[in-house]
């Protein structure tokens, strides 16, 4: 199936508005709601990224903003399962949208800051539908797409799903960025408490220390949830 695969940067681009901007860490952009909380440990969750635009067509109609937080804390809480309440995967319209950066609450972690510079589109050669077991390894970059059919880690999905969800995103724990191994050093160094590199890749949030995160559609409630499995 035809899956896209973004290029990161430590730029920001011209356009930021947030109903065009597709970006992972720091402060959203235009979330118009109140902070979401943990339900295990009540403390403010970490904003993981938003995204919008064609890349995520057709698992969502258009005119809507998807924003991902997930619990950062040193509590332990379950941030990898999909129901308990330690992430939040929620769905703007664009209408309702602020137009600037969120203010983070203190003593928030705050993940790396990236964004999403183009998308590359290709057939990600799986089929049309998920099933439990794992698919061949691709190559490392190919782990974080929007799109097509989710590439299962060795464990498989690690959480029943219904034969109707279909995957809207996948962000892996480590994507490469275009800027360079210097360009990304100085800014993982903004962010010195939770970033991690290793030459031109970086780890952008604590997905079970390797793993990867899943953003599913879902006929009934939810309509859409994250996972995250290794």
């Amino acid at each position: 199936m035809l899956s896209n695969f973004p290029t990161w940067s430590i730029r920001k681009p011209e356009n930021t508005r947030p109903d065009a901007v597709c970006k992972v860490g720091g402060a959203p952009i235009g979330w118009p709601r109140d902070w979401p909380a943990c339900a295990l440990c009540n403390l403010p969750m970490s904003f993981l990224g938003q995204f919008t635009g064609d890349p995520l067509a057709p698992r969502l109609a258009s005119g809507q903003t998807l924003f991902l937080f997930t619990c950062e804390h040193d509590s332990g809480c379950d941030f990898w399962d999909p129901v308990n309440g330690a992430n939040a995967c929620v769905l703007i319209p664009h209408d309702e949208l602020g137009a600037h950066p969120t203010p983070i609450p203190e003593e928030t972690p705050v993940l790396l800051e990236l964004w999403v510079s183009s998308w590359t589109s290709r057939d990600d050669a799986l089929p049309a539908k998920p099933g439990d077991s794992p698919q061949p390894t691709p190559e490392e970059d190919l782990f974080t797409k929007a799109g097509g059919t989710p590439y299962w880690t060795d464990n498989g999905p690690g959480y029943r799903i219904d034969p109707s969800d279909q995957m809207v995103l996948q962000i892996d724990t480590w994507v490469t960025v275009s800027d360079g191994q210097e360009a990304l050093e100085a800014q993982a160094a903004r962010f010195p408490d939770r970033a991690y590199t290793i030459k031109n890749r970086a780890s952008i949030a604590n997905l079970c220390s390797d793993g990867i995160a899943f953003v599913m559609t879902h006929e009934g409630e939810p309509e859409i949830y994250l996972m995250v499995n290794r």
